[in-house]
């Protein structure tokens, strides 16, 4: 059989799409449900929850990056950014529609109608374009032979009364499916749920009419007599005229004539329809899978539930649809010698996406275990990569499976043990400075915008009082932010440290404890130090009849290009440490040795080898330090039982 093709190809583009773009001008059979009602596809699209569905689903694919890879060998994949399907399917589908619009009209056609078309145009033997059909033109037909082909009928009529139209092999057709008896026509979800929907649009229009016509007023009157037809007729016109419909309600009831009120309420079978309008949403909702949630039925939604709802909808209602346009791409769009080198796939990974400590312990694990990256995490979290961000770490205390493991001597030991805790150091810098500068941007918003209220008038007590009011809430902030940033490091840091003294990687409860406090003496550290400085700040500026709302902008600038980096290069260091040590205590390690790095000032060179009591510091409060080389003595200010000794100190401990 020869497929006739129409020669004006534009022509045909021409009605394709002019019915493509109208899907609320066309569009499904009228059937009647036995509400009386008679639902079609077009009709459906009025039930807001199938709306609501539909756009979800439509929106949701169409948003979602949709990549073509290259596979590498022997394993792994690239983005194929030169391939001619790449900018296809991520970008521009036709010269008419962009990606967006062509992904949504189509998801949007097989969320309706069950089915999405596009015709497919080659060249070369790969797709140059794609060309969206509406359903309710295709029709699946064979030849003789058997071979399957589309005819697309078209909305106009030639001289003699024939519809037009063209065929299509179904090799020039790219089809998504939502479910199929026969392999070639859709099952139309609308179709299936046509009662449900027409239940739905029933109670909808009830509820429509009930406020339109309703003449209640909530009351009824009573008249003591018999009214005469005039008097009647006058009393119910205006009655009718002043309380009739929805934007005359409440009105005030003028009464005469002995006339009494008899208040009335809704009949229980008016109320009951808002009972059956929500059972309804909820039906349709199941019909495609779909979390009420999405579609603003919010009545079981919790703050603890509401993040696995939206995780189970990515899984059960999402993915199909997902699984079933990358199955189409693959088998219709790539031909069939190349479909072991090529494949497309969509991101999800920002859908699924947890809250901060769940991330970044998932983070903290797929780097300790080396098969992320720091640019690997920096990019999943939507940040610039840094430099030396690419290097894979690995625990170096690992060992083949089977084989025994062999302790390595002491000075290997403390060497592997200082470079891999060092490594984590500078693989979690960047998170720590991220987290400091969100603690930041908080404290110079809610802190500024409190001084111009109080501190414009020189209020500086009101200013003082305000500012202690906002720090005992941001305590839980600060907690938020930067507890799972130190614990998921304390993880990392234990597991490498674990290595020195052959002792269990997993977090033991003891070290959680410690970990409890010594988040909460950051955090503590970290509100005294800018509640002190602000004080300083703006009570100079008052002192000195200076601008103390300029010179808390300025101490604000300072702190985002300085503050991140400084307390990141601290707190690696000091966490670092203070856990490596909790993790030798806990394994009954009685002794620990200073260990400077390469580039180490004098005052850590002096240190460095240097061994005490794991009980006991290193260097004790007020001391007086000075080696030799030291320009002049350093005096500390605490007790140091382990590293850092100052600013910029990159030493470690190490069991002794």
């Amino acid at each position: 059989m020869r497929i006739p093709f129409w020669t004006a190809r534009q022509e045909r583009r021409a009605w394709q799409l002019n019915a493509a773009t109208s899907v609320l001008a066309n569009a499904g059979i009228q059937i009647q449900t036995a509400t009386g009602i008679s639902v079609s596809e077009r009709k459906a699209l009025t039930y807001i929850p199938v709306l609501a569905c539909a756009r979800v689903l439509a929106e949701d694919v169409a948003s979602l990056p949709l990549i073509t890879y290259r596979r590498l060998q022997p394993r792994g994949k690239e983005r194929a950014t030169a391939h001619p399907l790449y900018d296809l399917l991520h970008t521009q589908p036709n010269p008419e529609q962009d990606s967006f619009m062509f992904r949504s009209m189509l998801q949007m056609h097989a969320a309706t109608w069950g089915g999405g078309y596009a015709e497919i145009v080659t060249e070369n033997g790969w797709p140059i374009a794609l060309w969206p059909i509406p359903p309710w033109r295709m029709e699946a037909r064979r030849t003789p032979e058997g071979q399957l082909f589309y005819h697309v009928s078209s909305p106009s009529i030639d001289e003699v009364g024939q519809r037009q139209g063209v065929d299509l092999w179904a090799s020039q057709v790219f089809r998504v499916f939502w479910l199929t008896l026969d392999g070639v026509t859709p099952i139309s979800p609308v179709g299936l749920a046509r009662e449900a929907i027409g239940l739905g649009l029933a109670t909808q229009e009830y509820g429509s009419r009930f406020f339109a016509n309703d003449a209640r007023p909530g009351f009824i009157l009573e008249h003591p007599g018999t009214l005469s037809d005039t008097a009647y007729k006058r009393v119910r016109g205006t009655f009718e005229g002043r309380h009739q419909g929805l934007s005359r309600s409440h009105r005030v009831a003028l009464l005469e004539e002995g006339m009494k009120v008899h208040e009335v309420g809704i009949p229980p079978e008016d109320a009951q329809f808002l009972e059956t309008r929500k059972y309804q949403r909820t039906e349709v909702a199941g019909l495609y899978r779909m979390p009420p949630h999405k579609i603003g039925d919010l009545e079981r939604a919790t703050f603890t539930n509401i993040e696995q709802q939206a995780l189970e909808y990515v899984v059960d209602c999402l993915r199909p649809w997902l699984v079933r346009w990358e199955q189409a791409i693959l088998t219709q769009l790539i031909p069939r010698e190349q479909r072991s080198a090529v494949f497309a796939e969509f991101l999800v990974d920002g859908l699924l996406r947890g809250d901060t400590v769940s991330r970044y312990q998932a983070y903290a694990i797929g780097r300790q275990w080396g098969w992320f990256s720091a640019n690997d995490i920096l990019e999943m979290e939507n940040r610039n990569p840094i430099d030396g961000g690419d290097e894979y770490l690995v625990p170096l205390n690992m060992v083949p499976a089977g084989s025994t493991p062999r302790p390595a001597p002491v000075g290997q030991r403390e060497e592997r043990s200082v470079v891999g805790r060092r490594r984590l150091a500078g693989a979690y810098y960047r998170i720590f400075a991220l987290a400091t500068e969100r603690l930041i941007r908080r404290e110079k918003a809610e802190v500024l915008k409190l001084a111009e209220a109080q501190l414009v008038s020189r209020n500086g007590t009101s200013f003082a009082a305000g500012l202690a009011e906002f720090y005992a809430k941001h305590e839980e902030f600060v907690r938020r932010e930067m507890g799972p940033v130190l614990l998921s490091y304390a993880e990392a840091v234990h597991a490498e440290a674990s290595g020195d003294v052959r002792a269990d990687q997993a977090l033991p409860s003891e070290l959680e404890v410690f970990m409890a406090a010594y988040i909460a003496s950051f955090t503590s550290r970290w509100i005294e130090s800018s509640q002190g400085q602000i004080l300083s700040v703006t009570g100079i500026a008052l002192a000195q009849a200076g601008d103390p709302v300029a010179s808390l902008a300025d101490r604000f600038t300072e702190w985002q290009a300085t503050r991140p980096d400084k307390t990141a290069a601290w707190e690696t260091v000091r966490a670092g440490n203070a856990v490596a040590k909790e993790t030798y205590r806990l394994e009954g390690i009685e002794k620990l040795v200073w260990s400077a790095s390469g580039n180490a000032c004098p005052y850590c060179s002096e240190l460095d080898g240097k061994t005490c009591e794991i009980t006991k510091n290193f260097i004790s409060a007020g001391t007086d330090f000075q080696p030799d080389g030291a320009d002049s003595p350093m005096t500390t200010t605490v007790d140091l039982g382990h590293p850092p000794l100052h600013a910029g100190c990159e030493c470690s401990i190490v069991p002794g």
